[in-house]
């Protein structure tokens, strides 16, 4: 779906929230780009005010701004935030609801506990003669966790 439907969809609260961090970034990244610098000038500072097209315009010049951010940003929230981006990179037309947002995030979770105590089990079971091997531990494509011994 093209920026510029998902801005019009979107309610006016999101839609604000949105246009403010944007504008944000553009306001830190002036400093490094005078096409952005000369672009936001253009809008007479005013992004809040611009239409659908000239934000999405706007968005595509700061994307490699906007992608850093929300890498920072993702990156200091832990496991918690990358399991759910992984469910919301799943909502390509943008139709997630909250309710159906949860559901899959107490889904994934569940799966991860299932597959960290299957780890944690295989670790204990092992003994004393981990310590002479080296384990190496995979999940492999079906989601199962795989060890591979290697002696030392």
């Amino acid at each position: 779906m093209k920026l510029t439907n998902i801005l019009s969809a979107v309610n006016q609260v999101e839609k604000s929230k949105f246009i403010n961090f944007i504008d944000r970034i553009c306001n830190d990244a002036i400093a490094h780009d005078k096409e952005l610098a000369r672009r936001v000038r253009n809008l007479d500072g005013q992004i809040k005010n611009a239409s659908s097209s000239e934000i999405t315009q706007l968005f595509k010049l700061v994307l490699p701004y906007y992608e850093k951010s929300v890498k920072e940003q993702l990156a200091m929230l832990g496991a918690q935030a990358s399991l759910l981006v992984n469910i919301l990179s799943r909502d390509g037309n943008c139709i997630a609801r909250i309710s159906w947002i949860e559901s899959l995030y107490t889904k994934e979770w569940k799966q991860i506990n299932h597959r960290s105590k299957e780890l944690s089990e295989i670790m204990q079971s092992a003994g004393e003669w981990i310590f002479s091997l080296r384990i190496r531990t995979a999940i492999d494509v079906n989601h199962k966790v795989v060890s591979i011994l290697q002696n030392g």
